[in-house]
């Protein structure tokens, strides 16, 4: 099967979950034979070739590119995000390319920088389309639901605004995948479409290590947290219930933090660490990361539409204590984890009872890798291609039954 993938961004350049469940996708695909393609934004057009992916990068068609950095002024802003609702400026280059490699299945990812549009583009060519919501674009024109202040409930004015551009769109692609049951529930909330209904579920994959992550013994617990130092990902939260264990048991544990944030960020979370034993390491590899800590913590305050951090955590054999919020609690299996609210002090009191009981580090690590396993890679490649088949073949999708569809992995 020749089949075209569609991500904002492509490796090497890795901004989030997203790309790493890409990359695991198409680079699986191309394992079983298939012919692959990613459209992806970059600096400028061109092709390139890795691991046997073919990546087609295109220069961003607007006014200007949101991840180079530079700060806009708000009409610069209010005009980007007024384009990316309905960008049309991708027509003429995504037909060139259709016709070149006549995909028979089109996969979209996240498309902030492409925009709905594409799906029309793409269908009007004749192509089938499925789409797979890995964040909150088609709601938030922020992709988040979150505020500086708390998860949004509603749509907020701009936000309803770039949604009702964007609903226009909602009927080109063929059938929507949510990368939870969540975050397909939140579509629905605000989306009274047919295919919105019908959407199926296919969990993240997890690259699971080859082999068995060697740890040295460490004298006190270490706790760690790796991923976007921010509000909305905890850490501020995370910090505060050390603080409370830290009160109690001042010398019985150490923090590893692993990730990158803003720099004015970062020195508030120094200060408010000062007296506890903490390694910032920024930016470093699963594995490197795991081999230095007893158990891991996802505090997010955001609703995660997966929560990638925590079933690497277990593929690594380390437990986790997750947040409650969003599609994580999915992912929970009191084997091998703590599940605690982050709007109160619950998190505080899983840790000391973990200081209190080691043991209970060993017992939930030995079983983490047998809950991972049902998000190995083998099995969503699988439940894409039989919905691929599905799509390529014109099955009635929007009357089967979710629960007994293999896309829905439980």
């Amino acid at each position: 099967m020749r089949i075209l993938l569609v991500n904002t961004f492509y490796y090497p350049k890795l901004i989030g979950g997203a790309e790493v469940s890409v990359q695991l996708l198409a680079e699986g695909l191309k394992e079983q034979k298939h012919e692959v393609f990613v459209i992806t934004l970059g600096a400028k057009d061109e092709v390139v070739k890795l691991n046997g992916v073919v990546i087609i990068r295109l220069k961003e068609r607007n006014i200007f590119s949101p991840y180079s950095g530079i700060k806009r002024n708000l009409i610069q802003k209010i005009i980007w995000f007024f384009i990316d609702s309905g960008n049309p400026f991708y027509n003429s280059k995504l037909g060139k390319i259709l016709k070149r490699i006549k995909p028979d299945i089109i996969h979209t990812n996240n498309i902030q920088g492409f925009s709905p549009h594409i799906w029309k583009t793409f269908k009007n060519m004749g192509f089938p389309v499925v789409h797979t919501m890995r964040d909150y674009y088609l709601l938030c024109h922020r992709c988040n639901m979150h505020n500086k202040l708390a998860n949004c409930e509603t749509l907020c004015t701009p936000c309803a605004f770039t949604h009702y551009i964007k609903k226009r769109y909602m009927d080109y692609p063929d059938v929507f995948v949510g990368i939870s049951k969540f975050i397909v529930n939140k579509h629905r909330i605000f989306g009274d479409f047919s295919k919105m209904k019908h959407a199926k579920v296919v969990y993240n994959a997890v690259d699971m290590p080859k082999s068995t992550l060697i740890k040295a013994a460490n004298e006190k617990v270490v706790f760690g947290f790796m991923g976007r130092i921010a509000e909305d990902k905890g850490v501020s939260y995370l910090v505060e219930q050390l603080r409370i264990v830290h009160a109690k048991f001042p010398d019985s544990f150490s923090l590893v933090l692993a990730g990158k944030g803003d720099d004015l960020y970062l020195n508030i979370i120094k200060e408010k660490l000062d007296g506890i034993i903490c390694h910032f390491v920024g930016v470093v590899s699963p594995t490197e990361f795991y081999k230095q800590i007893d158990v891991s913590i996802v505090p997010s305050i955001w609703e995660e539409p997966f929560g990638r951090v925590a079933i690497e955590s277990l593929a690594h054999s380390v437990p986790v204590c997750m947040s409650s919020k969003g599609g994580l609690p999915e992912i929970f299996n009191g084997e091998c984890a703590w599940l605690f609210n982050p709007e109160n002090d619950e998190l505080s009191e899983i840790l000391l009872e973990i200081i209190d009981n080691r043991e209970l580090i060993e017992q939930k690590g030995k079983l983490s890798k047998k809950h991972v396993v049902r998000f190995n890679n083998e099995n969503n490649i699988t439940n894409y291609l039989r919905l691929y088949s599905q799509v390529t073949n014109k099955e009635d999708l929007l009357h089967k039954d979710n629960h007994d569809d293999m896309h829905l992995i439980v």
